[in-house]
């Protein structure tokens, strides 16, 4: 069972994708930094791939896990794919990377 930002569609992440140009999310105001609905998407995947490094924790290899690129790598997914569920593009995700990491 997934929740959250992963239960929703790819759909959904990329109009949220096409209304804010940061893919980390966050529109700043009077010095003070607001997030908005791609920081959600971003730091839901940057969660669930850090969980999963860490259930790698003794392997020698783990998975990147930097939020610009996962927020670009998500938009681009999604965009492609809107019927998805977010949740199926971060396992996406973690599988063409790990396939990437073993080679």
């Amino acid at each position: 069972m997934v929740s959250g930002y992963g239960a929703e569609t790819c759909g959904k992440v990329t109009l949220a994708y096409t209304k804010f140009s940061n893919p980390i999310g966050g529109i700043e105001l009077d010095g003070k930094l607001y997030l908005d609905e791609t920081n959600g998407f971003t730091q839901w995947m940057s969660g669930y791939v850090s969980a999963f490094n860490s259930y790698l924790a003794g392997a020698k290899t783990q998975l990147p896990a930097d939020p610009l690129a996962m927020g670009f790598w998500l938009k681009n997914y999604c965009e492609k794919n809107p019927t998805h569920m977010a949740a199926y593009a971060v396992q996406i995700y973690i599988q063409e990377h790990s396939t990437k990491r073993s080679k």
